[in-house]
C-alpha cells in the first residue's frame, strides 16, 4: 500500500506539469563543513550577507570553497566565489575573495572583480617549472563564450599575468620537459582562426606568455571531444574532435623539436 500510495504522489505531482525549477525549490542546498563554515564567517563580516555562491561548472574544483596554498606560506588560503544578490544575471561580474588563517582565525584579506558572470573552473600549476603558483580561472560569459586569466598571488594582491579566450583549457606536459604548459583549444570565430595554443611562465621573470601556437581545420565552428593520449609510445598529442559544416574530423596535434604541430 505504501508502494502503491508514493507511486499515486508521484503522477499526481507529474500531471500538475512542474517543472524542474519547482523540483528545484524542494532541494536544500548542501551543507557546509566547520572549516566553510568558518570561512563563509569572514566573508559575510567582509563584504555583507546578500551574496550567492558561485560553483565552478567543470573540473576538479566544483565548490565555492577552494582551499590550496597559493603563495609562499605553509598554510592554505581559501578561494571563494560569490556574487552580490541583488544584481541581476548578467549585471555584475563574479567575485573572488581570498580568506587567509590569522592568529588561527579566518579573516578576509582580499576581494577581487572577476572577468565573467561565472567560474567555469579553476586550475593550480607552477607554469615553466618557474616555483611560482599560478591561480588559472576561467570565466563564463552570457554569450556563452570563455574568458581566462592567469593570477599571481603576491603580496596579498591576484596579479592578472595573462588574459585570453578559450573553449577548452587544461595542464600538460606537452613538450616533454617536466615543466607544465596552460594548453588552449579555441574554435573558429569572427576575431581569430580556430587553434591550440601553449601558455607558460618565464622561471626568471615570472612572466606568462603564449609560448607556441598551431593552426586547427578553419571550418571548425565546436568542439564534440577532446582527449589526451600519445603519438606512437612517447610523445604526448592532444586528439580533437571537431565540428565542420555538419561532419566530424579528427586532430592530433603535439610538440616536436619545441614547436607544435598538427599533421592533419
Amino acid at each position: 500500500r505504501i508502494i502503491s500510495a508514493a507511486a499515486a504522489l508521484f503522477v499526481a505531482f507529474s500531471l500538475t506539469g512542474c517543472s524542474s525549477a519547482s523540483v528545484d525549490t524542494l532541494l536544500a542546498p548542501p551543507r557546509l563543513s566547520e572549516e566553510q563554515s568558518a570561512v563563509y564567517d569572514a566573508l559575510v563580516k567582509s563584504v555583507g550577507k546578500d551574496i550567492r555562491l558561485q560553483f565552478p561548472k567543470s573540473g576538479d574544483y566544483r565548490s565555492a570553497f577552494v582551499f590550496a596554498d597559493i603563495d609562499s606560506e605553509p598554510d592554505n588560503e581559501a578561494i571563494v566565489f560569490y556574487e552580490k544578490a541583488g544584481e541581476t544575471e548578467g549585471e555584475g561580474n563574479v567575485r573572488i575573495n581570498i580568506i587567509d588563517r590569522r592568529d588561527g582565525k579566518w579573516t578576509s584579506v582580499y576581494d577581487h572583480a572577476g572577468a565573467g558572470t561565472g567560474i567555469d573552473r579553476i586550475l593550480f600549476s607552477e607554469l615553466g617549472g618557474s616555483g611560482r603558483t599560478s591561480v588559472i580561472i576561467g570565466y563564463t560569459m552570457l554569450s556563452g563564450e570563455k574568458s581566462v586569466r592567469v593570477y599571481s598571488y603576491e603580496d596579498g594582491v591576484l596579479n592578472v599575468r595573462y588574459s585570453d579566450s578559450y573553449s577548452t583549457m587544461f595542464v600538460s606536459d606537452l613538450e616533454r620537459d617536466e615543466k607544465n604548459e596552460l594548453v588552449l583549444i579555441r574554435p573558429n570565430n569572427q576575431i581569430r582562426k580556430a587553434s591550440v595554443s601553449l601558455v607558460s611562465a618565464n622561471p626568471e621573470t615570472g612572466a606568462v606568455s603564449e609560448t607556441g601556437s598551431v593552426s586547427l581545420n578553419s571550418e571548425t565552428t565546436d568542439f564534440v571531444n577532446i582527449a589526451s593520449g600519445y603519438v606512437g609510445t612517447d610523445t604526448p598529442a592532444i586528439f580533437i574532435d571537431g565540428l565542420s559544416g555538419g561532419k566530424l574530423a579528427t586532430e592530433i596535434v603535439y610538440s616536436l623539436n619545441g614547436q607544435l604541430r598538427n599533421p592533419l
